[in-house]
């Protein structure tokens, strides 16, 4: 391993403990088999549990995270649904300037019109640039008109005043290193996190219903209606290891500044764990990277219930995951 990258140990308290093992123990990279070799500059490994990260290589280095962005923005929006200022099932206006962005897109067109709950399948499969725009827009405009009613003033648009909301819920959930100056995540040098703080971020949204029930869907239909015209668009996740064993979900990223990126869950013999990598060599190099890392991590930890326990197992040889993908 990279000498100036080192990995950053163990820790598990009791309250990190995963199934089957219960007892409080720590341990140090000593104990356990070498991470594997990876390209991306970053990674780490989260307990979805309890949030809490068990390993991670330059965890605290800040990195552009390109569209893990729209974990946020979909978080922000949640939280919207949750207050009561907006439904699954409101009607949105996609606005011209969602349909300027470039990028990655879910094929939005300006006066479209369609659900809320639609426009969160839209950013998060397709990862669409568009969506992410028109929900911020949509919300961020909620969100203003209620501090209008409580007679507080703003000198923020609704897109913005969003953006204001995103980095407002990172300090609420202590990610304080993790900035963000637009909700869909195109090369912006504001818009920056690091591995642990995704990772986090990926556990606290997996165990959303609504937000699992998205993250895991290879594909989704919605109809779109424009001018009392109506057609079908589909769209197709971009997480292609949606299908593996154990995967169920979160999300994709690419800019030329973040490189290849992925916050990937899991829940795979017992172990609930959110693994995030960023900058890899090619976007392929993902993929494999992340199942290597998963199959290292479940490993580490039956090793760690082996000494616990002094319950005899066998390493498990995950390998057959990885074709696909090598």
């Amino acid at each position: 391993m990279d000498p100036q990258s080192p990995l950053t140990p163990i820790l598990i308290p009791e309250s990190a403990r995963m199934s089957p093992c219960r007892t409080a123990a720590s341990f140090s990279t000593q104990n356990l088999m070498p991470a594997p070799q990876v390209t991306a500059s970053a990674w780490s490994i989260i307990n979805v549990e309890t949030g809490e990260f068990l390993w991670a290589k330059n965890g605290d280095t800040t990195n552009d995270i390109a569209s893990l962005t729209k974990m946020m923005t979909c978080y922000v929006v949640k939280q919207c649904i949750k207050q009561n200022l907006c439904t699954e099932e409101d009607i949105v206006i996609v606005p011209k300037e969602a349909t300027q962005l470039g990028g990655t897109t879910a094929y939005l067109k300006t006066n479209d019109q369609l659900k809320v709950i639609d426009l969160l399948y839209g950013m998060m499969l397709p990862s669409g640039n568009d969506a992410a725009y028109a929900l911020a827009d949509y919300c961020g405009g909620l969100i203003l008109a209620d501090l209008r009613i409580n007679k507080q003033k703003s000198k923020y648009n609704n897109d913005t005043y969003f953006v204001k909301q995103m980095n407002v819920a990172c300090r609420k959930l202590g990610l304080k290193t993790t900035r963000f100056l637009n909700p869909h995540g195109l090369s912006h040098l504001g818009n920056t996190s690091t591995v642990i703080e995704i990772s986090k971020l990926g556990a606290i949204l997996i165990k959303k219903p609504l937000v699992a029930r998205i993250v895991s869907q290879v594909k989704y239909s919605c109809e779109v209606r424009n001018k009392g015209a109506c057609r079908k668009l589909t769209w197709c996740n971009t997480n292609l290891l949606l299908g593996q064993t154990g995967v169920t979900g979160l999300k994709t990223g690419q800019t030329n500044t973040a490189g290849p990126c992925l916050c990937a869950s899991y829940n795979i013999y017992g172990y609930n764990l959110v693994i995030t990598i960023l900058k890899c060599r090619s976007p392929e190099k993902r993929w494999s990277e992340v199942i290597r890392l998963m199959s290292w991590a479940v490993n580490q930890l039956d090793i760690i219930c082996q000494k616990l326990t002094d319950k005899k197992i066998r390493i498990r040889n995950l390998s057959n995951l990885m074709n696909t993908y090598d």
